[in-house]
């Protein structure tokens, strides 16, 4: 199932960027999920799952009162992914190829916990759903959010390359009809669609060295094809470019982060 407003690459490529992604802020998401309630026994309700990644680190948590797990994304092989990861779990935990924007999502009854990582900045109607989702929650259920805003990268010492990059992708959320500045709007739209705002953090995860530092050209390779196909940049330009980001990241003198990451959580009134 394709979206064509999803900036970034899926398919196994993109599978394994989620992993990255899930190790290297899998700290930061566990506290904000625990600071927003998630609790053992919940009834769980994880948009754009993708692989899977994520949902095995809280997997454990929810099943210790027999919860139950329901994750969907649009792209059929991290579902996939996801279904053989949870291969011995048959029951606890479900997987299902949707389209939360298109789709009807009412099939999937009440939750207790909604959960929505990184999907937000991707969608051409960001407050349909808030709206769609609201119709989930059990009458004390919590909706929690985790997306970026692309503008609070942070590269030092300043780098053109980097620069190039950020603002490439921008362009590109733009030409989808995307959002990639929704975090910082996250807690404005959820209070004018009707939530009461429980929780709000902002992270920007920063390294020196490891993984961590490797989030960008990972990324920017997998909006390449995005870039071209929209006129924003040339395969050559692309190419250089990402030959520079990873020369970036490879010296050890050099500091990398990731955009900044909005966590939101929030109950209807």
């Amino acid at each position: 199932m394709e979206d064509k407003s999803y900036i970034i690459a899926g398919g196994q490529r993109g599978s394994d960027r989620l992993k990255l992604m899930a190790r290297v802020t899998w700290d930061i998401s566990d506290y904000f999920l625990r600071s927003a309630g998630l609790r053992p026994g919940n009834r769980v309700l994880e948009l754009a799952c993708g692989n899977a990644e994520v949902t095995r680190r809280y997997f454990d948590q929810i099943m210790e009162r027999n919860g139950e797990i329901l994750g969907v994304d649009f792209d059929e092989p991290k579902i996939k992914d996801a279904k053989e990861l949870f291969k011995d779990e048959t029951g606890k935990v479900i997987f299902e190829v949707s389209n939360v924007e298109q789709d009807d999502l009412s099939r999937y009854g009440k939750f207790d916990f909604i959960y929505c990582r990184l999907i937000f900045s991707h969608l051409r109607s960001p407050r349909a759903l808030m709206d769609k989702l609201k119709m989930l929650l059990s009458d004390e259920g919590i909706l929690a959010i985790e997306d970026v805003d692309f503008d609070g990268h942070v590269a030092y010492p300043e780098n053109k390359a980097f620069n190039r990059y950020v603002e490439a992708y921008k362009e590109l959320g733009k030409a989808r009809g995307a959002d990639p500045l929704i975090g910082r709007k996250l807690p404005s739209m959820l209070r004018s669609s009707g939530y009461d705002v429980q929780l709000i953090d902002c992270r920007c995860p920063a390294f020196l060295d490891g993984e961590g530092k490797h989030m960008v050209d990972v990324s920017f390779d997998l909006i390449g094809e995005g870039l071209v196909s929209n006129g924003i940049m040339s395969k050559d330009e692309h190419s250089e470019v990402h030959g520079k980001i990873v020369d970036f990241a490879n010296d050890p003198t050099t500091l990398i982060s990731l955009p900044k990451i909005f966590q939101v959580s929030a109950k209807k009134k």
